[in-house]
């Protein structure tokens, strides 16, 4: 085999398995929108898989509590405090106008509602991650961010999930840290 064979095939395969582990990533994000008296952000318990639903939205829970603008209300104190005034989640997939009632209850002026979901049907196994900020006051969403992270073969579904998680939840910061700073009403 000639140096130059084999130099093509190398290239091929090696851009083949970067293809098959790299990650994708969606920001939208509705630039009309401007923070009017935002202090707290609720976010929800994810919908998805039924063993990352919790850890999965606590995760991004926790990677929210590195800014210093607004108070995060954790997805386990959310559901603790909205059963307490009657509302129990379902599993599903939570509507827009189910998102801003439980923001209304919580006090909150922002929600975040999210899935989190393993994909087995492709060649690769992929986490899927996808977070929505709504506006509280007018409902319209805020931004949505969608993360697809295939993570290496010997990655567990919670480490493909963790990795699509992260990439959310800076997503969201930056968009937050961007309107708070256009807003002169956000401390």
């Amino acid at each position: 085999m000639t140096m130059k064979k084999f130099s093509f095939i190398a290239i091929t395969l090696l851009s083949f398995c970067t293809s098959c582990t790299s990650g994708t990533h969606q920001l939208m994000r509705n630039e009309e929108i401007v923070l009017h008296h935002w202090e707290k952000i609720a976010i929800l318990p994810f919908s998805g898989a039924p063993h990352l639903r919790i850890p999965s939205s606590e995760w991004f829970s926790f990677r929210m509590f590195n800014q210093q603008r607004f108070q995060i209300i954790s997805p386990c104190l959310a559901a603790i405090e909205l059963k307490r005034q009657g509302v129990i989640w379902s599993q599903d997939q939570i509507s827009i106008q189910a998102a801003n009632d439980a923001a209304n209850m919580l006090g909150a002026q922002g929600v975040i509602v999210g899935s989190a979901t393993i994909n087995r049907s492709v060649p690769v196994v992929r986490a899927l991650v996808e977070v929505k900020l709504i506006d509280a006051a007018t409902g319209e969403i805020v931004c949505t961010t969608v993360h697809s992270n295939p993570g290496m073969a010997t990655f567990s579904d919670m480490n493909r999930i963790a990795a699509a998680v992260d990439s959310a939840a800076k997503d969201v910061l930056a968009v937050l840290n961007d309107l708070a700073g256009k807003s002169a009403v956000v401390p």
